[in-house]
């Protein structure tokens, strides 16, 4: 896993992720997070440990430990490795946690349609083009693949 101490799967056709994922890179000056679009060749050698279709319902990561986080939890590690943990601590608050769980999984449920709202596209046109399987994938109903 080379140094990375994270690595972080993401839906590389979803607006949101992807500009989440380039805030992390820029941050990410000591390579401690490698960033793998489920939809990408990289991640077939995951695939034996990570469920495509689960990865993309809720973000998935491993660490260099070996250790599977899920939904919020990879969201903490990241920003955490690149300096903002301070950031989003409130997601381990015990009292508050349920709340941002509740939160998460409905924008991982509905983000297409909050992408669309918020940017003005649903999909990545450009991940779209460049990845025949992606295209192929994100062609049928997101309620079915989601």
């Amino acid at each position: 896993m080379t140094n990375a101490k994270l690595i972080f799967f993401f839906d590389g056709l979803c607006p949101l992720c992807l500009a989440e994922v380039r805030q992390l890179e820029k941050l990410d000056t000591d390579n401690k997070i490698r960033m793998v679009d489920v939809y990408s060749e990289q991640f077939e050698s995951f695939s034996q440990r990570i469920d495509k279709l689960a990865a993309l319902k809720k973000l998935h990561g491993l660490t260099d430990k070996g250790q599977l986080l899920v939904g919020l939890d990879v969201t903490y590690r990241a920003w955490h490795l690149v300096g903002k943990g301070l950031w989003f601590s409130p997601i381990n608050w015990p009292w508050l946690r349920p709340f941002l769980d509740l939160a998460y999984r409905f924008f991982a449920q509905h983000r297409a349609s909050i992408s669309l709202l918020l940017t003005g596209k649903r999909h990545c046109e450009t991940c779209q083009s460049s990845n025949p399987k992606a295209k192929m994938l994100s062609s049928k109903d997101p309620k079915e693949t989601l």
